[in-house]
């Protein structure tokens, strides 16, 4: 026999929201006693119906946004970020030059050229790059009302990369990374974002909480760098057959959660000096790759001042440049950040020690948990967010277009508050906050087996 034991859980929820149970069950068939921690108990909730539920909106919305519908969708914000291009980098010259031309000051221009080109690098990822690698423009391109770039596997891949997405990531291993690893274990141990796991070298750090929170703010303007992509590379080679894999996967297995840009030289010099040669090798060469995928986009990123000390433009106007587009490249890993990072991380998050099966009641609860939404509604707000504000309904159906999300939320939210389920949606700096929090290690997200006590 089971006995079970209603627990109340903590959670930032709002009081006309339910608020969720934990389940402690015991055994008394044997001599230790096991605790395993639930969110839902399926005596009282109804898991089956639940995820017919769901399922039923993705198939009402695929009615209602057609493919014509989800790629104008697309080419607006395509024209869009082009847009924001010419202003940003014309706006850039400008500044650099010093020229007093325009009735526009000088400094107001540099603004004006740092915020565009950080706002159109930013959504050339997580608008374009990440939907349609998720393959939410397939249909479309099937259609015919997108071309056959538009789709996944093929934006972005190979040579395309310099064309359609030029990161500081390798698509493909982004790809395996975000769209595989992460999305079907989300917050479980294995997830590669786990944003409590990864900050752990700050969280159990010996110093002060304030320099703890200087320090989660300053990785907030490198992390794409420092984090992103040496980590997508790590994952790359953990699970593609490649030469690396295939001849240093027991090195590389070491450390196969996460890994730093700056973790690479330390694990090569450590190695070195215990004398573990194939160690040092494997290290070199994911370095080395490391350092191939991130140089085309050190170039572009600091292209302008290239090309005007090509030109032989003076040191000083070189300098402006340069000085703007590291300020471009810092503000979009910041807002990147904000909008990426902070939707999966706080105290009311959950995380999740069991593995479940896709599209299951338990896979759509854990996209409740272990997700907040920001603000919603149109294509201004959704667009400032890069359409990661829909996080709940993005992780339950990642292949779909950016437009299904605005139809789907409220109908989504609406199943989950008829069955009980405690949907949080908050804003961005709110969640910021408490992400900074979290990774300071004020606050800690709240660690369960799973969300339904079978599955």
């Amino acid at each position: 026999p089971q006995h079970t034991l209603s627990v109340e859980a903590k959670s930032h929820v709002q009081p006309d929201k339910p608020t969720p149970k934990m389940i402690a069950t015991t055994s008394t068939e044997t001599e230790s006693r096991t605790v395993k921690r639930f969110i839902h108990s399926t005596d009282t909730f109804n898991a089956k119906q639940f995820q017919l539920d769901i399922q039923a909106v993705k198939k009402k919305v695929d009615a209602i946004v057609s493919p014509q519908a989800a790629a104008q969708h697309l080419n607006k914000i395509l024209r869009f970020e082009a847009a924001l291009v010419i202003v940003g980098y014309a706006a850039l010259f400008y500044c650099a030059l010093g020229t007093t031309l325009s009735l526009l000051p000088t400094a107001i221009c540099g603004l004006l050229a740092v915020i565009c080109i950080a706002f159109a690098r930013c959504i050339r990822w997580t608008i374009i790059g990440h939907h349609i690698s998720h393959g939410g423009y397939d249909r479309a391109s099937k259609a015919s009302a997108l071309p056959a770039t538009s789709r996944r596997g093929v934006f972005a891949f190979g040579s395309r990369r310099f064309l359609d997405w030029l990161d500081w990531m390798l698509p493909e291993a982004w790809n395996l990374e975000h769209n595989k690893l992460h999305h079907y274990a989300l917050s479980e141990d294995s997830d590669p974002d786990l944003v409590e796991r990864n900050a752990e070298m700050i969280r159990d750090g010996n110093f002060p909480y304030i320099f703890k929170l200087v320090l989660g703010g300053m990785f907030t303007l490198v992390w794409k760098w420092v984090y992103y992509s040496p980590n997508t590379m790590l994952q790359y080679h953990l699970h593609t057959d490649t030469c690396i894999n295939r001849h240093y996967s027991h090195v590389l297995k070491r450390n196969s959660a996460y890994i730093m840009l700056h973790n690479l030289p330390e694990y090569i010099l450590f190695d070195l000096l215990r004398g573990d040669w194939e160690a040092v090798q494997a290290w070199t060469l994911l370095a080395g790759h490391t350092a191939v995928v991130m140089l085309p986009m050190l170039i572009l990123s600091f292209s302008p001042a290239l090309v005007l000390a090509l030109f032989g433009a003076g040191y000083a106007v070189v300098l402006r440049a340069a000085l703007l587009c590291l300020t471009a490249e810092l503000a979009t890993n910041l807002h990147a950040f904000i909008i990426i990072a902070c939707n999966h991380c706080g105290p009311d998050m959950y995380r999740f020690a069991l593995p479940c099966r896709s599209h299951t009641a338990e896979f759509y609860l854990r996209c409740v948990y272990a997700s907040c939404n920001f603000e919603t509604g149109n294509d201004y707000i959704d667009t400032v967010y890069g359409w990661l504000n829909y996080q709940v309904e993005h992780h339950m159906f990642a292949d779909v277009s950016a437009l299904h999300y605005q139809t789907m939320q409220p109908l989504i939210k609406q199943v989950c508050l008829r069955h009980g389920v405690v949907y949080t949606q908050e804003t961005a700096l709110k969640r910021a906050w408490l992400t900074l929090q979290c990774i300071a290690g004020r606050v800690s997200m709240q660690s369960v087996d799973a969300c339904l006590d079978n599955i």
